[in-house]
């Protein structure tokens, strides 16, 4: 008897319930209905997401969204096919990095494409990347070959516990640099300014992008 009710308790599925419904909580959630288990996803707000989504158009000033990921980001790229979110109605990824870029004074540039070798990918995304100088442009393109040197992303980062924009200064990078090409990709895709990030993170998601294979650096984003 005692055996027959182990069995049956053993083959009822058991009931878990997740709290909160960001990536973590809804990975959670998949992992466990895979695992046979009955799954409540448990969130406050009216749509699932967390720092994935924003709180609205029109109250942008109050968004909390990650507004981008990376063809690099192939974990997260998988995750979304797994949970059919990877048709064009729901989440575009780009084949090969074109970002139009607009400042304030109403400029326009396109910081372009990899080149067709791997190796050119950087070169060729700042080629002609007119909102900054020559000089400027250099400066990011010796940044990246230091972060392509390093032999893993904290050895790139320096001392324990230093933040990207710690990096950015040692590596002698302007304000302008820092505007259009490195808070221009990082800041949306890590969902926080350079000083709050850190650097061995930041560094990880460049090597990633740039260096990890084709279409690294391409941009994806949910669609409305």
């Amino acid at each position: 008897m005692a055996d027959s009710r182990a069995a049956a308790a053993h083959s009822t599925p058991r009931r878990v319930v997740v709290i909160g419904g960001g990536l973590a909580g809804i990975a959670a959630a998949a992992a466990l209905a895979r695992a046979g288990a009955r799954v409540d996803l448990v969130e406050l707000r009216p749509q699932l997401g967390g720092l994935l989504r924003s709180h609205g158009r029109a109250r942008w000033c109050n968004d909390n969204a990650q507004h981008i990921f990376l063809g690099c980001c192939r974990h997260l790229t998988r995750f979304l096919a797994r949970l059919g979110l990877d048709s064009p109605a729901r989440t575009s990824l780009q084949s090969a990095a074109r970002i139009p870029v607009l400042d304030f004074s109403g400029r326009q540039a396109i910081l372009g494409s990899r080149g067709p070798i791997p190796a050119l990918g950087p070169l060729a995304a700042l080629a002609g990347y007119r909102l900054l100088s020559t000089t400027e442009r250099l400066s990011i393109l010796r940044a990246l070959a230091a972060i392509h040197r390093a032999p893993d992303s904290t050895g790139a980062a320096g001392a324990a516990g230093e933040t990207f924009d710690r990096w950015l200064q040692r590596h002698h990078q302007s304000s302008a640099a820092r505007r259009y090409f490195w808070d221009l990709i990082l800041t949306p895709t890590l969902n926080a300014p350079p000083e709050r990030v850190a650097g061995s993170a930041a560094l990880f998601i460049l090597r990633q992008a740039f260096f990890g294979g084709a279409a690294g650096d391409a941009l994806g984003w949910g669609v409305e």
